[in-house]
């Protein structure tokens, strides 16, 4: 009998995932690794795609031949027990669900969007930028596959919206990237104009960044025996790197003498020079000593290869659990606490702008709203209780 693959909706680190839940079994490991969007969660202990790039029908796909999906949880929205995923096997459902199963694209799309691509890339785009916009296209391109695509117009595109990306209840943050992709598509693709003035979008959430305490960053990197991992992620923290600019940081841009590190092409191809602290400079002599490093400072396996971004996640995650259970933080939540941290020690605000990159002071202003600094001074009316 074939086992079962169990699709739940839940939360990892703060966003809407669906997590896959199956017997251990390396062919359906496989599987999962070959979708491209799943990721291991060493907290949870099972697979997960985040909300925003989860498509059922590529799920039923990757699965069909090997397992049963059961789906269930994602039309009623209740929670399933990981046992679940040994039990006996249900029917395998039609496919009448939420998503509809969309048909491939055709060569000549599949060329446009190779082009669009080969654009952003020559434009400088981030890499997570070209995935997540020719991602987004191909979805649009592949409900429209009836159409010619040079014929779509705004109205074809306010369909897709309420049809699609709200239907399937699609991340406000989600939705804003996939317009703003066939915005750009269709201007550079086609010379056309799409208005997306003319589309309902969700205001922006005003979240305020995570923050970790000091004390719990000093026990998880004290906790670290691995060179390497304590390097990285001391980095991370100590200089409010991107994890971009971490894997992306190579041996010759840290000037020793100096002790200053050039971070090239950050985000929004900005330059910048950082000043590296005495003992973050004798961590990293300390790891190179030992690393067979040669042209990263962090590299992963394959030497002269850079590390992953997956690999940053996984080590944070494992390291971070140690120090605090049932956290909810990720890597860049160290660039935020060091933004937080530097301005609780009294560092101006400009400083700390251009320490982190910011193009506007206004991106650099939300740490005012989570620094303790000043609002801890504030009398509590129950102090003067007596409780």
């Amino acid at each position: 009998m074939k086992p079962t693959v169990v699709l739940e909706p839940g939360e990892h680190h703060g966003q809407e995932v669906v997590f896959l839940i199956f017997p251990k079994d390396e062919q359906l490991i496989a599987e999962v690794k070959r979708l491209g969007v799943a990721r291991w969660s060493t907290t949870q202990q099972r697979w997960y795609i985040h909300r925003e790039r989860f498509v059922l029908s590529d799920v039923f796909n990757a699965f069909q031949k090997l397992a049963f999906v059961d789906y269930s949880a994602l039309k009623n929205g209740r929670s399933v027990s990981p046992a679940t995923a040994t039990a006996t096997a249900p029917a395998q459902p039609s496919i009448n669900y939420n998503k509809p199963k969309l048909p491939q694209l055709s060569a000549d799309k599949a060329a446009r969007i190779n082009d669009f691509r080969y654009w952003m890339q020559q434009k400088r785009y981030s890499k997570n930028t070209v995935k997540t916009y020719t991602d987004a296209i191909r979805t649009f391109l592949r409900y429209y596959a009836h159409r010619e695509s040079s014929t779509l117009c705004n109205d074809d595109l306010v369909r897709f919206n309420t049809d699609y990306i709200l239907a399937n209840k699609y991340s406000p943050s989600y939705q804003n990237q996939v317009i703003n992709a066939i915005k750009h598509f269709f201007a550079q693709q086609y010379q056309t104009k799409m208005d997306i003035q003319g589309i309902e979008r969700p205001r922006r959430g005003s979240k305020l960044p995570k923050v970790i305490d000091k004390g719990d960053i000093q026990a998880m990197l004290a906790g670290i025996s691995n060179l390497k991992h304590k390097t990285a992620l001391a980095l991370i923290y100590g200089l409010g790197l991107r994890r971009s600019e971490l894997i992306n940081m190579k041996i010759r841009d840290i000037d020793f003498n100096r002790k200053v590190l050039t971070i090239f092409n950050g985000k929004g191809q900005k330059d910048r020079v950082l000043p590296i602290s005495d003992k973050l400079i004798r961590l990293i002599q300390q790891h190179l000593a030992t690393a067979t490093s040669l042209v990263y400072v962090i590299e992963g396996q394959t030497k002269g290869q850079p590390y992953s971004a997956t690999s940053v996640e996984k080590i944070f995650e494992k390291y971070m659990d140690s120090a605090k259970r049932n956290h909810n933080f990720t890597p860049h939540c160290l660039r935020h606490s060091y933004a937080t941290h530097l301005l609780e020690a009294g560092v101006d605000l400009r400083f700390i702008q251009e320490l982190l990159g910011h193009k506007s002071s206004k991106t650099t202003e939300i740490y005012t709203h989570v620094s303790m600094k000043n609002l801890s001074k504030i009398k509590n009316p129950t102090d003067d209780f007596d409780l």
